[in-house]
């Protein structure tokens, strides 16, 4: 979906709000230190680590090729580790992966790595809408849990709404020889009694119109004050008494610690988000799990899975009414007085950008293309000489990409919206 001028000049007066840490990464993992607060596990804790190459693997950057997994895996599962988060291989089978375990000697905790999910090598998309917003992964996603954990619990507290967020802690990896505390630490979490996915669907469904549209009320709130990005079902749940739980609060390069400024697009992508892009992918989000893709309405809208029509149509109404698509006071006040100026200068901006757009796009689609066609001639070269090839091409295009990510970080494709309808009181009484 190519992004015109409009788009990029209506973005100019959009709000962007950043969410600051007022103290660094490193005062959170003092204060939340896991053996500070649970002595008594410190022991079985180090021996789960024993075996230097368990300490390895929770330290290092996450890997994303099938084979390395299936070799971590093996690994962990070796040293009795269990796995609660998945991967699809490229067959689109599911494989374990090691984001999220469990361990027999720490019973009704989760352990999860904080490797760095930025490789220098790869452009690894994040969660992204219909409205081509993507969030950006930072290297330290992982150790950002607990201060957006904090942050949403705050703000559940500020808006009334009942909630579960697990107690979280962060603990040093034992014998691990790295001696950056962002490198050698990983976060243990409390295991919540919470519904499976699958479970918290039935629920949902058995509830009736104005109880889910109240839930989904509810749960798009929290997303859109607190800028949660990921806000699949594999994060929120639902307990057996129907209350909400946030399991993993990974904020998904969102949050910034004062003084950070974002690295220009030669050295990287992260830390990009804004609060109201952050708010508006975590909706759509949510909103897509309950679309049944298969059916559409005769104007091409789709419609919500069977049963689950009223949480749809309130988050539908939410999304309508994003007032982070509806611009900026300030932008506008800062606009008429300087007479103009501000306007022509934005204008100016947004045309460059909009030309730098084009021209990257379609320099990345003509490299597409030319690789797909190339790919047929690479089965009859070598494999060694097919691979530095393939590996040539995709580093080329992920340079595109981080390119055209990187001026379009702050430009929905916007859609009319309606903002004059409010949300109905049968919702929320």
């Amino acid at each position: 979906m190519q992004t015109t001028f409009m788009d990029v000049f209506r973005s100019q007066f959009f709000p962007k709000t950043y969410c600051f840490l007022e103290d660094p990464v490193e005062s959170w993992i003092e204060a939340y230190d896991f053996d500070t607060h649970h002595p008594e596990l410190a022991a079985p804790l180090k021996s789960i680590f024993v075996k230097a190459k368990i300490a390895t693997i929770f330290s290092e950057p996450f890997s994303y090729e099938e084979e390395k997994i299936r070799k971590n895996v093996e690994e962990l599962k070796q040293n009795h580790f269990t796995f609660l988060a998945s991967r699809r291989t490229r067959e689109g089978d599911t494989l374990p992966f090691y984001s999220a375990l469990e361990h027999p000697r720490l019973p009704g905790w989760v352990l999860k790595p904080c490797g760095s999910k930025v490789p220098d090598s790869r452009f690894i998309l994040g969660p992204a809408n219909s409205l081509n917003d993507m969030a950006y992964f930072h290297p330290y996603d992982g150790l950002y849990r607990i201060p957006m954990k904090e942050r949403i619990r705050k703000i559940a507290e500020l808006e009334d709404i009942p909630l579960l967020v697990p107690k979280k802690f962060y603990a040093k990896i034992p014998f691990c020889n790295k001696e950056n505390p962002l490198e050698n630490t990983f976060v243990i979490a409390e295991k919540l009694d919470v519904l499976s996915t699958q479970d918290t669907l039935k629920m949902i469904k058995s509830m009736s119109t104005s109880q889910q549209s109240l839930l989904a009320y509810r749960i798009g709130r929290l997303i859109q004050l607190s800028g949660f990005l990921d806000a699949s079902l594999n994060n929120i749940r639902l307990t057996p008494n129907g209350e909400i739980a946030i399991i993993d609060t990974e904020p998904a390069g969102f949050l910034k610690e004062r003084g950070e400024f974002p690295k220009p697009f030669w050295a990287g992508y992260g830390h990009q988000g804004t609060l109201e892009k952050s708010g508006r992918i975590g909706l759509h989000l949510l909103r897509d799990q309950f679309l049944d893709k298969s059916l559409s309405t005769p104007d091409g809208k789709k419609v919500a899975f069977k049963g689950y029509e009223s949480f749809k149509e309130m988050l539908d109404t939410m999304i309508d009414q994003d007032y982070s698509l509806k611009p900026s006071s300030r932008k506008k006040a800062l606009a008429v007085l300087s007479f103009g100026v501000l306007p022509v200068l934005w204008a100016i901006q947004s045309l460059f950008i909009h030309l730098v757009l084009h021209f990257l796009t379609d320099k990345y689609m003509y490299l597409k293309k030319k690789h797909a066609d190339r790919a047929i001639l690479y089965q009859y070269v070598p494999y060694p000489e097919k691979k530095a090839k393939e590996a040539k091409m995709k580093y080329r295009l992920n340079l595109y990409l981080r390119l055209i990510h990187y001026f379009q970080k702050d430009i929905p494709k916007v859609q009319e919206v309606k903002l004059s309808c409010p949300i109905p009181a049968s919702a929320i009484c």
